[in-house]
């Protein structure tokens, strides 16, 4: 799995200016999806059908800078030969799921990442 995830979804050092606008865009919160579900269709591991998509919770939350939306639903997939599965990982879609219940809206990213190295640099000084 760790190799499909590192190899597939990771999110890009540098992100699309386009992704973040539409990420900042969606900042309006009736604008964030209400089901994230895996877009994967077939195991990338064994090339087998997967399951249909199982409610992980209905209580996921997306944090942006503006606010909080809360009542998403948040899905897996099983792959039905390997049993690999498959989390909602769209970054494209402008979100990071953190752990299927947070989910970070992604121009929420690039400041997270300035704020540690910032810490990181701070406390290296020392």
């Amino acid at each position: 799995m760790l190799n499909y995830l590192s190899g597939n979804t990771t999110i890009p050092a540098e992100l699309p200016q386009a992704t973040i606008q539409h990420s900042r865009d969606a900042g309006a919160l009736d604008a964030h999806l209400k089901h994230l579900i895996p877009k994967e269709a077939r195991c990338k591991e064994c090339n087998g059908p997967l399951s249909d998509p199982v409610l992980i919770t209905a209580k996921s939350r997306i944090l942006t800078t503006t606010g909080v939306a809360e009542g998403m639903s948040t899905y897996r997939k099983k792959c039905l030969n390997c049993s690999l599965m498959y989390r909602y990982q769209e970054w494209e879609d402008g979100h990071h799921n953190y752990d299927d219940h947070v989910i970070l809206s992604l121009h929420l990213c690039p400041d997270n990442k300035e704020c540690i190295t910032d810490t990181y640099c701070c406390q290296q000084s020392y």
